[in-house]
């Protein structure tokens, strides 16, 4: 191989190289821009990130205060309602006797009652279906 041919053959190897390099520098920039969009996505999702935090503290105050009300509210249960309930119910125990006899008869006038309801609205849908054009 003749001084010529050795010196195309490297030529050629060097253009080819350089191809290949410039090849890779495009490459080189193209994951420059990715990276850097990826950093602006990451501060972004910290952003969100923080803004979570934020809200998981704001709702942890929030039940808190809820855990706070609702042991307020079961004592008050505990302590005046069921006992003022107890003592009321106890109070009204003969009433309630009283009652169950006065019942009876009411009864049996709330059951007349609901006959006479039941055969007026009988009366108002057959008048009204005689009403109604044929």
């Amino acid at each position: 191989m003749t001084d010529s041919e050795k010196l195309d053959l490297l030529l050629n190897k060097v253009t080819s190289m350089e191809g290949k390099m410039t090849s890779m520098e495009g490459k080189m920039t193209s994951m420059e821009g990715k990276m850097t969009s990826m950093e602006s996505e990451m501060t972004s999702m910290k952003g969100e990130i923080t803004a979570v935090k934020n809200e998981m503290t704001s709702m942890k105050s929030k039940i808190s205060s809820l855990e706070y009300r609702v042991t307020d509210i079961q004592l008050t249960l505990d302590n005046e309602t069921n006992k003022g309930i107890k003592i009321i119910a106890e109070g009204h125990l003969d009433l309630s006797r009283k009652l169950n006899d006065v019942l009876r008869v009411e009864s049996e006038k709330e059951m007349a009652l609901l006959r006479l309801t039941v055969l007026e609205n009988e009366v108002r849908r057959l008048r009204d279906k005689i009403e109604q054009p044929a």
